[in-house]
C-alpha cells in the first residue's frame, strides 16, 4: 500500500503540472486543484485504515532509484509520520478553498506551487533517510518564498521572503554537515540503521546536537531565531500564512519529535537545563510580543510563535505525558492556527487594514465572523472546547513532574496567552462601532464559499477535543518505540 502511494504522489504531480500547462479557465483550474488534493486526502485516510500501527515497530523499507550510480531511498510510514501526512492532506484541501477568496491572479502559478509545496512535504514525513530528508526539508523553502514575493500584500514582502530563507538556509547549513559526518563514520544516512544499531559518543552527540537544534529550531522557529516569522507572516498573503502555520512550521517540531531524543539523549540530558531555559524564554517573551502588538495579524503570528515553543518544551521535558501532549498541541495548533490566519485574511480583504485602532463592534455588523473567530481564540489559549486544553494540561503536568519552578514560570505564559487572546477579541468585536470608519470599508458577513472554509476546520476542532484517542493511541505506541527502547 505505501509503495502506491508513493507512486501515485509521484505520477498525480506529473498529472497536475499538465493540467496546470495546458488549462487556462480559472474556474476549472479550481475545481481541479480542490479534487486533487481532495483525492490525495482519501489516499491517505485509506493507507492509514489499510495499515496496522499497533505494532511497536514498523520497518521502512528501501526504493532503488539508480542501480548504476547506487543511489536509493529509505522511506516508511510509522505512528509519528502518518498523522503529520494526514494533517498535510487534511489541509491543503482547504488552503485550495481558501484561495478561492484570497488569490486574485496568477492562478496557474499558485495553483503549481501550492502542490510542490504539499508534494514536497510529504516526501520529509515520510522519508527515514537522513540525506532525503535534508533534500525534501530544504526543497519546502522554494514554494512559499515564491509565494510570499508573488502574492504578498505589501512593499515589505521581498525582504520578508528574503528573511525566510537566509534564516532557515543558513541555520541548517551545519545540519548538512552533521549527515556527511555521520555518512562517513558509520558508512549510511539510514535513520532505521542509525537509531537502532549505533550509539554516539557522548562527545559527538553535544555537537552534532547543536546542529540539529539549529536547523529545527530555525523552523520551529524557537527564541531566538523566530524573527523570520513574523514578518514572513505579515507579508504573506493568507493561504501562505495558512500554510507557513498549518504545516511549514511543523516540520521543525517533527525533527525534533523523530531525531532528538533518538540520537542525542545523553547530550540532551547535560544541556535540558539550558534547552528548558530557551523553551521557557521564547514562550513568555513572545507571548509579551503578542500582547503589545497594534497589527492582529501579528497578534496571531507571534502567538504561533509562542506556541511552538510551548510544544517544544513537552519534547525537551522528556516526560511521557509532556510527549503526549506536546504531540497533540503540534497537531491542534495547525487546525486552530490555519483558521484564525484565515480569518484576519479575510478581514484584510474586506478593510485592507490590519491596524487593531479601525476595528471596533463588529459583532453587530459580521456575527458570523465574530461567533468562529471567537470559537477560535479560545481555543488558541486552550479552552476547554479545543484540543489545545488536552494538550496544554498534559504539557503543564510534564514539566511539573521535572520542575515545579519552571511550572510557575510557563503559568505567567499561560495567563498572557490568555490575555492577548481575549484581548484581541475584545478589542475587535466588542465595544461601541466606529460608524466613520464602518461606512468607510465594506463589512460583509461569510460568503458561501468561506463559510465551507471555516466549518471543517472548526469541526476538527472539536471532534478531536471529544475524541483525542483518535491520536492518543497511535502517540503511545510511538512513545514507547522510541524514548522507552
Amino acid at each position: 500500500m505505501l509503495e502506491f502511494y508513493i507512486l501515485y504522489i509521484n505520477f498525480s504531480l506529473i498529472i497536475s503540472l499538465l493540467f496546470f500547462i495546458i488549462i487556462e479557465n480559472i474556474r476549472i483550474l479550481r475545481i481541479i486543484s480542490f479534487l486533487f488534493s481532495t483525492v490525495l486526502f482519501a489516499v491517505t485516510s485509506t493507507l492509514i485504515w489499510n495499515t496496522n500501527f499497533s505494532t511497536i515497530l514498523i520497518k521502512p523499507f528501501t526504493v532503488i532509484i539508480s542501480n548504476y550510480l547506487k543511489i536509493s531511498i529509505t522511506v516508511g510510514l510509522d505512528q509519528c509520520n502518518i498523522l503529520f501526512l494526514l494533517l498535510t492532506t487534511v489541509l491543503f484541501p482547504i488552503i485550495v478553498l481558501a484561495s478561492w477568496s484570497t488569490i486574485k491572479f496568477k492562478f496557474k502559478t499558485f495553483y503549481l506551487l501550492l502542490f510542490l509545496s504539499e508534494y514536497f512535504l510529504i516526501n520529509v514525513f515520510l522519508s527515514f533517510d537522513l540525506l532525503f530528508f535534508y533534500i525534501w526539508f530544504e526543497a519546502t523553502i522554494i514554494p512559499i518564498f515564491i509565494i510570499v514575493i508573488g502574492w504578498g500584500s505589501r512593499s515589505n514582502r521581498i525582504r520578508a521572503a528574503l528573511y525566510l530563507a537566509l534564516y532557515t538556509i543558513t541555520f541548517s547549513i551545519p545540519f548538512l554537515f552533521s549527515i556527511i559526518y555521520l555518512y562517513y563514520m558509520c558508512g549510511t544516512t539510514n535513520v532505521y540503521f542509525l537509531m537502532y544499531n549505533i550509539v554516539l559518543d557522548i562527545k559527538i552527540q553535544k555537537y552534532l546536537m547543536w546542529s540539529f537544534f539549529l536547523a529545527f529550531g530555525v523552523k520551529l522557529p524557537v527564541f531566538p531565531l523566530h524573527l523570520w516569522l513574523p514578518e514572513a507572516h505579515v507579508e504573506a498573503p493568507t493561504c501562505g500564512s495558512m500554510l507557513l502555520a498549518g504545516i511549514l512550521l511543523k516540520l521543525g517540531y517533527y525533527g525534533f519529535l523523530k531525531f532528538f531524543w533518538q540520537f542525542f539523549s545523553l547530550a540532551i540530558i547535560e544541556f535540558n537545563s539550558i534547552l528548558l531555559t530557551i523553551c521557557t524564554v521564547g514562550c513568555v517573551y513572545t507571548a509579551l510580543i503578542a500582547l503589545s502588538q497594534s497589527d492582529f495579524k501579528k497578534v496571531i503570528a507571534y502567538s504561533s510563535v509562542s506556541h511552538m515553543n510551548f510544544c517544544l518544551l513537552g519534547i525537551i521535558s522528556g516526560e511521557q505525558a509532556g510527549l503526549l501532549g506536546s504531540f497533540l498541541m503540534a497537531i491542534g495548533h495547525g487546525i486552530v492556527s490555519t483558521a484564525l490566519f484565515f480569518l484576519v485574511g479575510i478581514l484584510y480583504e474586506r478593510t485592507h487594514t490590519r491596524l487593531l485602532i479601525y476595528y471596533s463592534g463588529l459583532n453587530l455588523v459580521i456575527p458570523v465572523i465574530s461567533f468562529f473567530m471567537f470559537i477560535f481564540i479560545i481555543s488558541n489559549f486552550g479552552f476547554p472546547i479545543s484540543l489545545n486544553f488536552v494538550a496544554e494540561f498534559l504539557i503543564l503536568l510534564g514539566i511539573g513532574s521535572i520542575n515545579i519552578l519552571l511550572l510557575l514560570f510557563i503559568g505567567i505564559y499561560s495567563v498572557i496567552s490568555v490575555a492577548y487572546n481575549l484581548w484581541l477579541y475584545v478589542r475587535m468585536f466588542h465595544g461601541t462601532i466606529k460608524l466613520s470608519v464602518y461606512n468607510s470599508f465594506k463589512f460583509n458577513d461569510l460568503t458561501t464559499i468561506e463559510l465551507k472554509t471555516l466549518i471543517p476546520l472548526f469541526a476538527y476542532n472539536i471532534v478531536l477535543c471529544f475524541c483525542p484517542n483518535i491520536l492518543i493511541k497511535n502517540i503511545i505506541i510511538f512513545i514507547i518505540a522510541i524514548y522507552y527502547k
